[in-house]
């Protein structure tokens, strides 16, 4: 097939994908803050992804390393712990475990590694150091800032949103008088204050801001250049504008990044779902009602960097394709499997059935360049669905299945003498007289049968049959 061409929010156009030149690609993604339960909105976001990351690796032969940061020290940790009266460690904790639970029932493939913020203190603490010895960062009395002017207004922003988007969404959350040189200007480190979880750094004791945290622990495992970034589309800004713009400071490059890509939200009732507003629904309760499958289903069916429309038509019409594509497997199967022992089937393909072959040729192209364009999963099922309608067009032709539904009628017969069988000889000792009659018709269905070319054969396991020896 042709390349895979995926958009890149940095140049915000479709950007050839391709290996690095150690034959794989590093990826980084934005993990979760742990303070709560996990809801279908995160599901989404990583279970697109997911779905990414199988299509290169199974279908484009590229393979990546794949970095979770996890957030486990954060204002809503501390809050959360306060409120329940427990540990900020022990909560952390408990929500990652349950996060982790949730992406294995929802059969994502695990990352190549997790980082932690706690685990990672060190690190952080050298990169706002760093940062400041570019002159991109100033000391106050309530923590480490990065500076904007400093850093260049003309570099802030590439990834589409700036001080321009500043001035007109958070404008008015900075009216309050900071310690800081230019409202926009964000924190790299906040100074220890009421007691609250801290660590040891030259300037001051304190924990992290929250873009720190992913540029230093990408940059721990990855350096200088990273080929893949990801998160939901809420993350392009601030959070993935800022961490650009740290990591540009600290590596001294506009390369840090190569990829940028982000999904759309999950909307209920039009609104992005999310636990500020209350309109969740975790993981585990969806699970309680719905499969995995389901929701990877209704995720294939649009494109990644869209919003996804939930509610309970989509999900069933969603799982409702998901099964029609199981039933075509088992179907197809089961015809494959009996048309290879009938000895009578003619190799010689119907007209029906080399129709049927062209298509499939035709829907191979199809599917190979809609997933070459941007993943384009959505075009990609369209052509599984059309050919699935084709081939079973093909199965139910009359003169093309006579073989298939015959294997059929004497599968179900087959099944049925053997568990009338299993019935009489489990019964004989009460009601000897009725099961050997039962016997007697399971031996006379099994030699009538043979006298039509079929042989069946008892077993401890239940009946088998195949169509007898030509005696030509």
């Amino acid at each position: 097939g042709g390349p895979l061409k995926v958009y890149n929010s940095l140049t915000r156009s479709k950007d050839v994908l391709c290996a690095n030149a150690k034959g794989w690609l590093s990826w980084y993604q934005c993990g979760p803050t742990v303070y709560d339960h996990a809801h279908i909105g995160h599901a989404v976001c990583f279970i697109r992804f997911d779905i990414l990351r199988r299509i290169m690796q199974r279908h484009f032969g590229l393979h990546s390393v794949k970095l979770w940061g996890m957030t486990d020290i954060d204002d809503k940790i501390i809050q959360r712990s306060q409120e329940r009266n427990v540990h900020w460690k022990e909560l952390a904790h408990e929500c990652e475990q349950s996060f982790l639970e949730d992406m294995n029932s929802l059969n994502i493939m695990p990352p190549s590694y997790i980082a932690r913020v706690t685990e990672h203190m060190p690190e952080i603490v050298d990169f706002v150091q760093t940062v400041i010895d570019r002159g991109h960062a100033y000391e106050t009395a309530s923590g480490v800032y990065f500076d904007i002017i400093a850093f260049g207004q003309h570099k802030y922003g590439r990834l589409g949103k700036g001080l321009q988007t500043f001035s007109s969404v958070e404008q008015q959350h900075a009216k309050l008088p900071t310690d800081k040189r230019h409202p926009a200007d964000f924190v790299l480190w906040k100074r220890n204050l009421n007691g609250e979880p801290a660590w040891p750094a030259r300037f001051g004791g304190g924990r992290p801001g929250w873009h720190i945290e992913c540029s230093a622990m990408a940059s721990t495992y990855f350096g200088g250049e990273i080929d893949i970034h990801s998160g939901g589309i809420d993350l392009l800004y601030p959070h993935h504008t800022n961490e650009l713009a740290q990591c540009e400071s600290f590596h001294s490059t506009q390369e840090w990044v190569k990829h940028f890509w982000h999904t759309g939200h999950l909307l209920m009732q039009h609104e992005k779902m999310s636990k500020s507003l209350g309109n969740t629904v975790s993981i585990k309760d969806f699970l309680k009602t719905h499969s995995q499958n389901d929701l990877r289903m209704l995720c294939l069916q649009s494109k990644y960097r869209s919003s996804i429309a939930f509610s309970d038509a989509d999900i069933i019409a969603a799982a409702s394709f998901y099964n029609r594509l199981v039933t075509f497997l088992q179907t197809s199967e089961a015809y494959i499997a009996n048309s290879a022992a009938d000895y009578q089937q003619s190799l010689r393909p119907t007209s029906l059935c080399e129709a049927t072959i062209i298509a499939l040729s035709e829907a191979r192209v199809k599917f190979d360049l809609a997933l070459c364009d941007d993943f384009n999963t959505p075009l990609a099922v369209k052509v599984l669905g059309e050919i699935v309608s084709r081939a079973n067009h093909a199965m139910t032709d009359v003169t093309n299945m006579t073989p298939f539904t015959m294997s059929q009628v004497v599968s179900v017969c087959t099944s049925l003498r053997s568990r009338i069988r299993d019935i009489a000889i489990l019964n004989m000792k009460e009601q000897r007289k009725m099961c050997s009659e039962l016997l007697t018709v399971c031996d006379d269905t099994r030699d009538a049968l043979r006298q039509l070319g079929i042989e069946i054969w008892d077993t401890k396991k239940g009946s088998l049959w195949n169509w007898a020896p030509d005696k030509k």
